[in-house]
């Protein structure tokens, strides 16, 4: 599914208020027409009486209305080939660099490059008396040659290859990579938001990679979402960081906290839930409870005796 940005400026934008509002219907969907072709932004040559069916309902003089007075505004431009440019779409629907795959692996070189210069570095420059050249004796001597770099660890190679895989398809697809946070993605594309940006399932794989979340929380974050009817980021993720915030990175955890809420919210005033109070808690309330019945007996033998 294609997308594109548009922004809320259009609704008081000088330019557009000077159209009809059939003129605008019609701009709005050349620039989603535009949108769908292999250049975006660009419709290609076609007939007058194609593109007015494609944006206009048919109507060919409310189209050649529409195009004279966009072309007038500087919002289109016609090119000799006779194709239709709008002339900002580039400059506002910018394309991330992590968009164009070969983008991805430069950054991902870089990295590691710049990761295995820390380690050299970090080896190289903590230099004691113990272990300090001796300006007499040891200026001659071979200073034996620094070990070799070492690869990454499998982890981490595994990591940066899940950033590599997790990009968009040519058609605007995103891949799914191959190893733990693909039920992650697959079910953010399936069940919660099929029309997901990239930046949002890369959130969501952030929170497996960097947060060491479970994989299953993180669904599990989705589906609570989807059941109290809160199909959006916005409310994962403050699931996701309260469960940072105490601690929870499992699904079975969070599980126990929501259910010991429950108990809590579900107690009568002056109790406490069974299974959620502290030991120490439990055993000052046993113990004030013992104590009170013990008095209440006292009271009573006593009055027994009195009378």
């Amino acid at each position: 599914m294609q997308w594109f940005r548009m922004y809320s400026e259009a609704r008081n934008d000088a330019k557009l208020r000077y159209l009809t509002d059939g003129e605008f219907r019609v701009w709005f969907n050349l620039l989603c027409f535009s949108n769908e072709q292999k250049e975006r932004g660009t419709i290609p040559p076609m007939s007058d009486t194609l593109l007015a069916v494609e944006v206009a309902g048919g109507d060919v003089n409310l189209l050649a209305d529409t195009v004279e007075k966009l072309t007038t505004l500087a919002i289109i431009e016609k090119l000799e080939d006779g194709s239709l440019r709008f002339v900002n779409f580039r400059k506002r629907n910018y394309d991330h660099p992590s968009d164009e795959p070969e983008r991805v692996r430069e950054r991902v070189a870089r990295c590691r490059a710049k990761k295995r210069i820390e380690q050299v570095t970090t080896c190289n420059d903590r230099v004691t008396s113990g272990n300090a050249l001796d300006p007499d004796t040891d200026l001659d001597s071979e200073v034996p040659p620094p070990p070799p770099l070492t690869p990454p660890p499998p982890e981490e190679e595994a990591a940066e290859a899940a950033s590599e895989q997790l990009r968009e398809d040519d058609d605007g697809a995103i891949s799914l990579p191959e190893d733990s946070v693909a039920p992650v993605v697959k079910f953010c594309l399936e069940s919660f938001l099929p029309t997901a940006s990239h930046y949002q399932v890369e959130r969501l794989v952030a929170w497996v990679e960097q947060d060491g979340m479970e994989p299953d929380l993180v669904i599990w974050a989705m589906e609570q979402a989807l059941l109290y009817n809160h199909r959006n980021f916005a409310y994962v993720e403050s699931i996701l960081n309260n469960c940072k915030l105490e601690g929870i990175k499992t699904r079975a955890g969070a599980e126990e906290r929501q259910a010991a809420f429950k108990r809590t919210r579900d107690s009568p005033r002056g109790t406490v839930a069974p299974g959620f109070a502290p030991p120490e808690v439990k055993a000052f309330i046993n113990g004030s409870v013992a104590a009170f019945v013990a008095r209440k007996e006292a009271m009573a033998s006593g009055s027994g005796n009195s009378g």
